[in-house]
């Protein structure tokens, strides 16, 4: 992927991402998140290789199914619905939302949009799914467009400026993409109102009849827990689906008003998860 800051496509984030690397010239490439090679050009193609093949082989912790598509209400949906598969040592992580378009020759993946959130599965076996809505211009070509998600460290680990990312992946957007991911088996349906909001906002949500002992929380664009809003115990539902309302004012546990920006509301049990995001204002 290509971020770049010296043209009139400049990539939302050049600024903060190259802060995180602690970029002092360009072009400058990382690998992993945690090697890097500053300067360009064919002659340093095998000075390339060479990082990506020392990083390919590496066992990843997380299992990605991602999707690219459009729903019914014509949104563009970047949707990951991600499996904890090993242990992952930083507790601090992200999982960041990226578009990017094939401007030209020169600029053939180029960022044009990018989001992160928090990556609130920490545990072997924890599942989840992450979406995002993305902006895709009138005038853009679908072929040109493809979805990256990836899940990196906020940590500085294994040093200044290197975080590790655990998984990625990469898909073209797909019309069939909608039909099939209707069909995934997870038992949330969640939503709030309004949003963005100024003092509170009603988060409603479905729960199934298998889903047993749910959480809703809320979390900052940290990954920091504000407050767990609800608890829901679903051992003797008789409905197949329960329909719940929950709103929230605004505060943390200690009944502080939190700033206005992101925050993530995050609805789950242990087999399942699903996070959405809302904007406080003031």
């Amino acid at each position: 992927m290509i971020w770049q800051g010296d043209t009139e496509n400049e990539s939302p984030n050049y600024a903060e991402r190259a802060g995180f690397y602690g970029i002092f010239a360009v072009p400058y490439a990382k690998f992993g998140g945690t090697s890097n090679f500053t300067g360009g050009g064919e002659g340093n193609y095998e000075e390339y290789l060479e990082l990506y093949n020392e990083q390919i082989d590496e066992e990843s912790p997380l299992e990605i199914a991602l999707s690219f598509y459009s729903n019914e209400q014509d949104e563009y949906i970047i949707q990951a619905d991600v499996e904890v598969t090993a242990e992952i040592e930083q507790e601090d992580n992200q999982i960041l939302f990226i578009l990017t378009r094939r401007i030209d020759d020169d600029y053939f993946c180029s960022l044009v949009s990018y989001e992160e959130q928090p990556f609130t599965l920490g545990s072997i076996g924890d599942s989840g799914t992450f979406e995002t809505t993305v902006f895709v211009d009138p005038d853009w070509n679908l072929e040109d467009l493809k979805a990256v998600v990836l899940v990196q460290s906020w940590e500085n680990d294994p040093g200044p400026f290197r975080h590790e990312i655990h998984q990625a992946a990469m898909t073209e957007f797909s019309e069939e993409s909608y039909v099939e991911n209707k069909e995934i088996v997870n038992p949330f349906q969640i939503g709030n109102y309004p949003n963005p909001f100024h003092s509170q906002t009603t988060i409603s949500f479905s729960v199934t009849q298998t889903s047993r002992f749910v959480t809703l929380e809320i979390y900052n664009i940290k990954g920091q827990k504000i407050i767990t809003l609800d608890f829901i115990n679903q051992v003797d539902a008789k409905a197949t689906q329960s329909l719940y309302s929950k709103t929230w004012d605004g505060k943390d546990e200690s009944g502080k008003s939190v700033d206005s920006g992101i925050y993530f509301y995050k609805i789950g049990n242990k087999d399942f998860s699903k996070i959405r995001k809302m904007v406080k204002i003031k």
